[in-house]
């Protein structure tokens, strides 16, 4: 079989979106809720590059991988349903109703496997109403949510799948026209085929340039590490040690100007680079091991937790807890009952 130069642009998009599949799952933060976008593209690869061979599976009574690759479809509108939802509203959870979305996939997975199950809608207009349906769905999650996309920090990429499904629509247009057979000489379903394979070469080249710009943020963050002047940063450390800044409530980073004779720009430089945190941070660190000294000091033994976290610098009893737990891995009251129970 000789493939055309159509047939090739669209397997190595099936390719790129295999890609992205995998890379999205790799590179995930959230894997449950990266799994619905890896299955939608991992569906949708499957069938693009099943399509180009189809004469040669009909040829040779393999029909069967080339209804199962176009079923497959049926998925990609549930998966990325889902996911948009799980990106969008952070407490959205999957739960057994949702089960429903498979139901056609299932039911059309019975007739591949046994052809004698009568469906009432054959497998290419079934994937068109699905597209259709749930492209829809997608379109005004988007114009709606656009606000909590923006805000929620969703990369290009992700942005652009929501609406993937739509760009089926235009199967349902020529699928019933046949325009493309009668003037381009083409299947009626090739050219929105072409549209989501070049939706996916889109979407590789965002991944590149989304890549490219992570390399260079991290190449400047590396130089800038570098770049940190132990002299200062010993000399930022002593002063807030030696003179306990951190006790004062109100202290700031231009206290820190102040008794250093550093620039704040500097100061600011040299906490994110050299010690790895922001100056909040800093300073809460120095309080939640002044009020660990204390818990662990018998001397300070008839001060509540609040009064030695005042005692300490903090200001108030949420920061206080809130910074102790994310230091010391544990809440106050618990390290209390630990120390007493310490040998001095």
């Amino acid at each position: 079989m000789e493939l055309s130069l159509i047939q090739v642009f669209i397997i190595i998009g099936a390719a790129q979106g295999l890609i992205l599949a995998f890379s999205s799952l790799y590179h995930s933060k959230n894997r449950n809720t990266d799994l619905l976008f890896f299955f939608a593209f991992l569906a949708l690869s499957i069938r693009l590059f099943i399509y180009p061979f189809r004469p040669l599976l009909k040829s040779n009574d393999l029909n069967i991988f080339n209804n199962l690759s176009l079923i497959l479809l049926l998925l990609v509108g549930p998966s990325l349903l889902l996911y948009s939802l799980r990106k969008i509203k952070k407490d959205f959870k999957l739960n057994p109703l949702h089960l429903l979305h498979v139901i056609p996939f299932a039911a059309y997975l019975a007739h591949v496997l046994y052809p004698h199950f009568k469906l009432p809608i054959c497998y290419s207009y079934a994937t068109l109403y699905s597209g259709i349906g749930y492209g829809i769905s997608l379109l005004t999650i988007v114009f709606v949510t656009k606000r909590s996309l923006i805000e929620s920090n969703s990369s290009s990429i992700h942005t652009y799948s929501f609406a993937l499904p739509l760009l089926l629509i235009p199967s349902f247009i020529y699928g019933f026209s046949y325009l493309q057979h009668q003037i381009l000489g083409l299947h009626p379903a090739t050219l929105p085929y072409l549209v989501l394979t070049g939706l996916l070469y889109r979407m590789s080249f965002i991944r590149i340039k989304d890549s490219k710009k992570k390399h260079e943020s991290f190449t400047r963050r590396i130089s800038d590490t570098m770049k940190v002047d132990q002299k200062d940063l010993s000399l930022l450390k002593e002063k807030i040690e030696n003179l306990e800044l951190y006790l004062n409530p109100e202290v700031s980073i231009i206290d820190l100007v102040n008794t250093t004779g550093i620039s704040r720009h500097k100061i600011s430089s040299l906490i994110k680079y050299g010690l790895n945190t922001t100056f909040h941070d800093l300073i809460n660190k120095y309080r939640v091991e002044e009020v660990k000294r204390k818990i662990d000091d018998p001397k300070f033994s008839h001060f509540s937790l609040l009064g030695i976290a005042q005692e300490s610098g903090f200001r108030s009893k949420a920061t206080f807890y809130q910074a102790f737990k994310k230091m010391a891995g544990v809440t106050p009251a618990k390290y209390k009952q630990s120390s007493s129970l310490r040998p001095f």
